[in-house]
């Protein structure tokens, strides 16, 4: 069995774009999908940033389902 590389975010994802974040069949079967661009998320300090939301899921534990959000420059 081979592992395959994936993807974090695309260089241009739009709604409605699905791919892995890693696959290795029975073991990492990490996919998104991506729900929105432009998404503004408000944070406790009153900041606001323009996001990518994201849905995570995998095949491995199917009740599992995390909304992510990610804004550029955020968190590096």
């Amino acid at each position: 069995m081979e592992a395959h590389a994936g993807w974090l975010i695309p260089a241009d994802p739009q709604p409605g774009d699905v791919y892995h974040q890693e696959y290795y069949r029975g073991v990492a079967e990490d996919r998104v999908e991506v729900l929105a661009r432009d998404v503004t998320a408000m944070l406790l300090d009153g900041s606001a940033y323009s996001t990518l939301q994201t849905l995570e899921t995998t095949a491995l534990e199917p009740d599992l389902r995390e909304q992510k959000y990610y804004a550029r420059d955020v968190g590096k």
